[in-house]
């Protein structure tokens, strides 16, 4: 990956610092090309593929040892439930994905729309499946990059990506700080992340890549927040209706949840972080929740979760069609 990175031209760094904008720009469109061509590099998508289908055999393993454990299972109203649960939450999460990424994108020299972006963010959410986290975030760049400009497009997903490991790095630290006190080995992980991923942000808003406010970023943050907390709800509720595991606290799926989205994000190739999301799931959920019972719900969240991006997709196509949203210009 680091040699796609320099088989691009990436990192192109200004040989003065009073160098116009126009040369600013023109160094942000070579960085932001380079950066996605990276990710789309044969050899990224090869390496994050062949993690998910490692990812997705060791998972199967795991079930097919328990299967006579899971054979107990009975799909009853419950299941119903949970799974009308999931769905929903799903829908809201990428309802708050979009808020946040118009609170990110609202202050650009072109104004990008609510229902645009929700058009955008629903149609990516189906494109990262096939084939892969690739299509979800060079799509979007080029989608966005052609109602702002190279540099503002690169800085939105940097900032995404840092706002959402943000987001997820605080709710670990309230969790290890007031929930889980025994494992207060994890306390200054969690701080350090949280102290390193802030000055990332702050850096980024310094710089003034992106048009945007601090207040705005705090938004954006509490959106994601409030979606990790949700899909905390989904992955409690699918423990206790189906499995009648009470560990499963709300806040503690959340956490774990938030870890693994992140780690299944940031890997290319694979469709959705398949694979790649349940196994760091199961993973962290060792020493609180029995290992059979985490992989099962995991997996099948992951049904539902396909299930709500497509509702939200469909959504999303209706609303491009009400609002007449042009992707591109």
């Amino acid at each position: 990956m680091l040699s796609a990175l320099l088989d691009h031209g990436g990192f192109v760094v200004a040989g003065r610092l009073s160098c116009v904008k126009v040369r600013t720009e023109m160094n942000a469109a070579g960085l932001a090309q380079a950066f996605y061509a990276a990710l789309g590099d044969r050899r990224a998508r090869w390496m994050g593929s062949i993690l998910s289908v490692a990812a997705i055999l060791l998972i199967c393993r795991t079930l097919y040892l328990e299967r006579g454990r899971l054979a107990q299972v009975d799909p009853d109203r419950d299941l119903l439930v949970a799974a009308t649960v999931s769905v929903l939450v799903v829908v809201l999460g990428n309802l708050l994905g979009s808020t946040a990424s118009w609170l990110l994108l609202r202050k650009q020299a072109v104004t990008l729309t609510f229902p645009f972006l929700v058009a955008v963010n629903g149609i990516a959410q189906m494109a990262k499946y096939l084939p892969g986290n690739v299509a979800h975030l060079v799509g979007r760049f080029f989608v966005i990059k052609h109602h702002t400009d190279a540099r503002a497009a690169l800085a939105f997903s940097i900032y995404e990506l840092l706002l959402l490991s943000l987001a997820g790095c605080g709710l670990g630290l309230f969790y290890v700080h007031f929930v889980q006190r025994e494992t207060l080995a994890l306390f200054p992980v969690a701080l350090l992340s949280l102290l390193f991923l802030g000055a990332g942000v702050l850096v980024l808003l310094r710089a003034g890549f992106l048009k945007t406010s601090l207040a705005d970023l705090s938004l954006a943050v509490m959106l994601y927040l409030v979606s990790y907390l949700c899909y905390g709800l989904a992955f409690s509720t699918l423990f206790q209706l189906v499995f009648d595991v009470k560990a499963a606290d709300i806040f503690l799926c959340a956490v774990l949840f938030a870890l693994a989205f992140v780690a299944g994000y940031v890997t290319p190739g694979a469709p959705g972080g398949l694979g790649v999301r349940e196994f760091v799931f199961m993973v962290l959920a060792q020493p609180f929740i029995d290992t059979t019972l985490a992989v099962s719900v995991v997996v099948m969240f992951r049904l539902f979760s396909v299930a709500g991006d497509l509702v939200f997709s469909i959504a999303a196509l209706s609303i491009k069609k009400v609002f007449d949203v042009k992707l591109l210009p």
